[in-house]
């Protein structure tokens, strides 16, 4: 209790923790806005680097680069669109632009079907992974409307991405953040590239006396690094990896064909557009559940498997059994599961389900 001392064996203990004010006044700080988060940036640098003790292995190491590869991957969750105040950010969230007193004055009456167009239904998360699977970091998010996964949106919001992500720990220290997210500017301050050794395709003589090794950016020290001689810490996005749903298979199509064109941006030359291996997977099962697919020179989906496994003959009900220990792998659930697409897809399964 407050106040004078008391008798310590008959004190009731106060088990109410902290206040809410105190839990306000010792929680981290957090964004609201969309992009790549600033600290969380920050922290895959120094945790993929050798200065943590990391066991991370880069792409290479010499006295004045070093390169961490990794691969950015994405991935939508559904939100309940909804228009709320925050209390912490004392803003209303919920829209794609930001809601105050001006626009409230300005649009009195808001049509519903401009707030429809226009409310928040998606958070599109990307996370940061190295090659060698040590290091993984959720570093980027970006709200969507439910007209906004488009694929020409979907390309550049990923390909900027990549690009502020590969700033060197130096130039993301002075770059400037709003609400924790790494302004676009700051592409402009990490400057690596070499017109004449991209064009040439070789490191021209000037870059040589440098030390440079490279003529692709995301494998070169930046300029300010070179000028103040500091080793120039960065990492290099080598994969982008998302679903396959129409926007992203969009996004995922036009990168690929700047990149055979030879018309990608230098910084982003080195990405591939990956589908995501779980998602295609997951697709693959829905697809067997609701379509007959073809097996062989016949047809079938999951109802027939159930059917096998629950009521056919005490022979076939036997087999089919020790193949789907589980009926759960027969049932069309919206989860991201690989065990199910694993035991259905069994060689020995798939051998005596075709015989």
């Amino acid at each position: 209790g407050r106040g004078s001392v008391h008798d310590t064996d008959n004190c009731r203990m106060n088990l109410g923790g902290p206040s809410e004010e105190t839990c306000r006044k010792k929680q981290a700080g957090y964004t609201t806005k969309s992009g790549v988060l600033n600290s969380l940036s920050k922290a895959f640098l120094k945790l993929s680097s050798s200065e943590s003790g990391s066991e991370v292995q880069p792409l290479f190491d010499n006295d004045i680069l070093r390169v961490t590869p990794c691969v950015l991957a994405n991935d939508g969750t559904a939100l309940k669109p909804s228009i709320q105040f925050d209390t912490r950010t004392k803003k209303n969230v919920g829209l794609d632009f930001e809601v105050d007193v001006a626009y409230v004055r300005e649009n009195p009456e808001p049509t519903p079907e401009y707030l429809s167009n226009h409310i928040i239904t998606e958070v599109l998360v990307s996370s940061t992974t190295t090659l060698d699977n040590s290091c993984s970091i959720p570093c980027a998010v970006h709200y969507v409307t439910k007209k906004g996964k488009t694929g020409e949106k979907m390309k550049d919001f990923l390909e900027t991405q990549c690009k502020i992500l590969q700033i060197c720990q130096s130039c993301q220290a002075e770059a400037p953040s709003v609400e924790n997210v790494l302004n676009e500017d700051a592409i402009d301050l990490c400057r690596s590239i070499c017109d004449d050794c991209f064009n040439n395709k070789k490191v021209c003589d000037a870059c040589k006396e440098q030390g440079q090794t490279s003529y692709y950016p995301s494998l070169r020290t930046c300029k300010k690094c070179t000028d103040a001689g500091k080793k120039c810490i960065k990492v290099a996005v080598l994969a982008c990896i998302i679903d396959c749903e129409e926007g992203n298979k969009k996004a995922m199509t036009e990168m690929k064909e700047n990149l055979e064109k030879g018309t990608v941006d230098p910084h982003l030359a080195l990405i591939v557009p990956l589908p995501d291996s779980v998602h295609c997977g997951k697709s693959l099962k829905a697809s067997f559940a609701n379509w007959y697919l073809k097996l062989s020179n016949e047809r079938g989906n999951l109802s027939m498997l159930k059917t096998l496994r629950n009521k056919a003959d005490p022979v076939v009900r036997k087999e089919m059994r020790k193949f789907l220990p589980r009926n759960d792998h027969v049932r069309n659930k919206d989860r991201q599961d690989p065990t199910a697409v694993i035991k259905l897809t069994n060689p020995d399964f798939t051998k005596y389900f075709v015989l």
